[in-house]
């Protein structure tokens, strides 16, 4: 049995069934790995090709670093082909074992130069994968504001173009989306938004990425005045393959749990910024509450 065979076996879903848990520890495992109403963030795995351009390998370090601490990148080269029959089972084992659920493969050549492969498993298999190509690259450092990146990023995402007009695209821009989403604040501050990445789709089929800072600048009203200065890297990508979910797996993928039911008259203060609880108690009759009589309240008899 060959070594793909092998791994292909390991991480069938239909190779072993899952056994209900015999212990506490192991009943919270699983409720760990179910799905979940907000999910934490996912890690990134970064995977240098069987042959890599210098240029690849400075685009890879550069998202790693905007994507840290949710990433893991692998120095040595593997020989892995998503697109090719049977190539996507080492790259599955690969993301199981570094507890990873997106991927970056980089490699380079003759028929496809400086090629990124970006994707995402769903249970620790293939769900969908793009094909990039790198047109033009502007690195961090070439950017002065390089060095004022925080070590973790709260981005906002901004796409501009008609993503929406295939399914394609529309998957990319989803995609994207669940790669920078890293947190899940309904309320946030306007000293918390230091980045935002600027996706724009073009009429040929090329993607740009760029990456901006937030500076908030004094203005005549009460509200700063915000200002982007670029931070790179600034990356042109040209779409070239890529193998989308069945629509079956797609709806598995994305169903989402049901939500907890909310308490009843629990209500968060928007100043103060804490729950507050309402207790309704019904009306008491106080002539028929029975105390304790002490010897100090009784009334003395005079004669």
């Amino acid at each position: 049995m060959s070594i793909v065979e092998q791994i292909m076996n390991v991480t069938s879903p239909t190779s072993e069934k899952q056994r209900p848990p015999k212990s506490r520890k192991g009943k919270k495992h699983l409720e760990s790995i179910a799905p979940q109403w907000e999910e934490p963030p996912k890690g990134l795995l970064v995977i240098n090709g069987h042959q890599t351009s210098q240029q690849v390998k400075n685009v890879l370090a550069d998202l790693s670093r905007l994507k840290k601490p949710h990433c893991r990148q692998l120095r040595k080269k593997n020989n892995i082909l998503p697109f090719e029959t049977g190539g996507e089972a080492s790259l599955e084992f690969l993301c199981k074992k570094n507890d990873c659920s997106h991927f970056i493969l980089g490699n380079h050549t003759k028929k496809r130069p400086h090629n990124l492969i970006l994707g995402r498993l769903y249970d620790f298999h293939l769900l969908d994968m793009f094909e990039l190509g790198v047109v033009d690259y502007k690195g961090l450092d070439e950017f002065e504001m390089a060095k004022q990146l925080k070590s973790q990023l709260k981005p906002l995402v901004c796409f501009v173009g008609d993503f929406d007009s295939d399914d394609t695209t529309r998957k990319l821009k989803n995609l994207f989306l669940d790669l920078f989403h890293d947190f899940e604040d309904r309320q946030l501050s306007l000293e918390q938004l230091d980045n935002v990445f600027v996706i724009s789709l073009y009429h040929d089929r090329t993607i740009s990425f760029q990456n901006f800072m937030i500076r908030l600048k004094k203005s005549d009203t009460y509200l700063p005045r915000v200002a982007l200065e670029e931070a790179g890297p600034c990356i042109r990508f040209s779409l070239r393959r890529s193998r989308l979910a069945a629509d079956d797996l797609w709806k598995q993928a994305t169903k989402r749990p049901k939500q907890g039911k909310s308490k009843k008259n629990v209500t968060m203060q928007p100043i103060l910024g804490r729950q507050v609880g309402r207790i309704h108690v019904g009306r008491q009759k106080l002539d028929k509450l029975i105390i304790k009589k002490q010897r100090a309240l009784k009334s003395k008899e005079f004669e």
